[in-house]
């Protein structure tokens, strides 16, 4: 098995910890070593071990981009204390990325200044508004090319919730 590559060494080692059909299973920076297409196996194979044997998974990782693909939910522990839990599907965007044709008659729907963004504006909207919106412009005869939810990822969540960790120590 030394010969092995790490990525190899992972899976053998998952399936060593499957050999005994657990309900409950910790992980701890499981695709360290893999492929892009191991990773994807691996968390595919995790999300259906979770759903049809109702295994508990634990995953212990810093590729918060891969945990964001992987998991439900998440906790944070920061110096040994857990500062969070939250579900992932529920993090909802609370801001919209817009293009229009008429920026100067969108900027005066809102009493507030729009933040401007790569061309477009930042709008702190609710899911339910944006129909309302979008209906408001239509009937204003401003054009609208592009409007999208602004998802945070896990990675902006993290820095926020722990005060951006390390990243302050360094500084």
């Amino acid at each position: 098995v030394k010969t092995y590559s790490l990525g190899m060494r992972q899976r053998l080692g998952l399936a060593q910890a499957m050999l005994h059909r657990p309900k409950f299973l910790i992980l701890d920076e499981p695709t360290n070593g893999l492929d892009p297409a191991g990773i994807r196996e691996f968390r595919m194979y995790l999300r259906k071990i979770a759903v049809e044997d109702n295994v508990a998974i634990v995953v212990s990782s810093h590729l918060l981009s891969e945990i964001e693909l992987m998991v439900d939910r998440i906790a944070i522990i920061q110096n040994g204390e857990l500062i969070d839990i939250r579900e992932l599907q529920h993090v909802a965007a609370a801001q919209y990325y817009i293009e229009v044709g008429q920026p100067d008659q969108l900027q005066a729907m809102f009493e507030e200044p729009l933040a401007k963004e790569n061309g477009g504006y930042v709008l702190n909207l609710t899911k339910e508004e944006v129909p309302a919106l979008i209906r408001k412009l239509v009937e204003s005869g401003i054009d609208l090319y592009t409007i999208q939810p602004i998802q945070k990822r896990l990675e902006d969540q993290f820095i926020e919730m722990t005060g951006g960790g390390a990243i302050d120590a360094i500084r």
